[in-house]
């Protein structure tokens, strides 16, 4: 279930990134971290964390810091503190 779950996100940012245009422009990579931002930090405060969902955590902070060129801690940041952890 916790990994049909984080498929479900995979899905969901890989969408999200798609459905961008101009991505190389810097307010379209910033309107989509803070989406992927948002759909993260409702994923992350759903549940209770084990490994397998810490690790799929950093894939998904990983990709998001791919795609908005930002470190993945200032991702990781936002992430917690949107899902109320920090």
């Amino acid at each position: 279930e916790a990994a049909r779950q984080w498929d479900g996100v995979y899905d969901n940012r890989s969408r999200i990134y798609s459905a961008n245009s101009n991505k190389n422009l810097p307010q379209q990579r910033a309107r989509f971290m803070a989406q992927a931002i948002d759909l993260v930090a409702r994923q992350v405060s759903s549940q209770e964390l084990d490994e397998f969902g810490e690790r799929n955590l950093a894939r998904c902070l990983e990709r998001i810091s791919q795609y908005c060129e930002v470190p993945p801690p200032l991702i990781a940041l936002r992430v917690l503190e949107k899902a109320g952890q920090i």
